[in-house]
């Protein structure tokens, strides 16, 4: 029956319905990308990635957790102080990751962050010349030597 009454005494409308899921809709879809955290990952140098996050009322700690390919998301930082909004990692390999930071209070997960794309850089590696070349470069100042020494006689 068009327009009956429901067992509250309220009548569902065709118009009623249709402004109740245009009032909804944005509501449900937006709750998916829902981000209590403000969160900031940036490429710091190479194999280092600078962490920044906004505060979640009533955290007493923060994790930064992540992931590089399909791997599993795991500990970037220890748990921090619920002061913490800022941290540094170091020594990532070279690579596309996903970071997100979460709050706690007394143990359990209260809020996370969206994740947020990073690009690594490799960590470059010092140059340290071998004992052979070592060896060349000594022999070749010494022969310089003796050459200078020749000439003065």
């Amino acid at each position: 029956m068009k327009g009956a009454p429901s067992p509250g005494g309220m009548r569902a409308t065709p118009l009623g319905l249709a402004l109740l899921a245009t009032i909804l809709a944005p509501a449900v879809q937006a709750q998916g990308d829902f981000c209590p955290l403000d969160f900031m990952a940036t490429a710091d140098g190479p194999g280092e990635v600078r962490f920044h996050w906004t505060g979640f009322g009533g955290a007493d700690g923060y994790q930064v957790v992540g992931h590089q390919g399909s791997a599993n998301d795991s500990a970037v930082s220890p748990v921090l102080s619920g002061d913490a909004r800022d941290f540094t990692a170091t020594g990532l390999a070279a690579g596309s990751y996903q970071f997100h930071v979460v709050a706690y209070h007394s143990g359990t997960v209260v809020a996370s962050s969206c994740e947020r794309s990073v690009d690594v850089q490799a960590t470059q590696v010092p140059f340290f010349p071998s004992a052979a070349a070592m060896g060349l470069a000594g022999a070749g100042a010494a022969g310089a030597v003796l050459l200078a020494l020749a000439r003065r006689r």
